[in-house]
């Protein structure tokens, strides 16, 4: 039997919603720019220099960790990957005390994402795998449907872990 009204016996209460709410959870905004990131490191695993050369935008800049030159065109970007990926380099981005990565957006297209990250990187020539401790700063800019980096900086820690 269910539920009696006041009206007395035999009068069965309605219940009628009187509010709903029912939308899709939202996106996490971060979630395109950690997806850059994880495209390019997939590219590094591919030890194809051009693969991950076309993940910069054509006017991008790189100051990288391991070469004291800037790269600005996208044959000098690609031609700092070829010596790179020799050390068959994968990175993975440090959790510091529960907010890195730091991602703020410019603009609904544009994107910085900044923190630290350690490569293993392995030596050409004993194979022996080492790790590598630097900051970073990618910029980001949405063309079309893809996250291009734009400007990429990283230098090694000054400091040991």
């Amino acid at each position: 039997m269910g539920p009696r009204s006041a009206g007395g016996p035999g009068h069965l209460v309605q219940w009628l919603i009187a509010e709903h709410h029912s939308s899709a959870m939202p996106e996490d905004p971060n979630a395109p720019i950690m997806a850059a990131f994880a495209q390019w490191n997939a590219a590094l695993a591919t030890l194809n220099a051009t693969t991950v050369a076309a993940l910069y935008a054509p006017s991008a800049v790189l100051i990288p960790a391991r070469s004291n030159k800037v790269s600005n065109t996208r044959a000098e970007i690609e031609e700092y990957f070829v010596t790179f990926l020799k050390s068959k380099p994968q990175g993975v981005i440090d959790t510091i005390a529960g907010s890195s990565p730091n991602i703020r957006f410019l603009a609904s297209d544009v994107a910085v994402n900044t923190g630290t990250y350690t490569f293993a990187l392995t030596n050409a020539e004993t194979g022996v795998v080492s790790e590598a401790h630097a900051r970073f700063t990618y910029v980001y800019k949405k063309y079309g449907d893809s996250w291009l980096i734009e400007d990429h900086h990283s230098s090694l820690m000054p400091e040991p872990l």
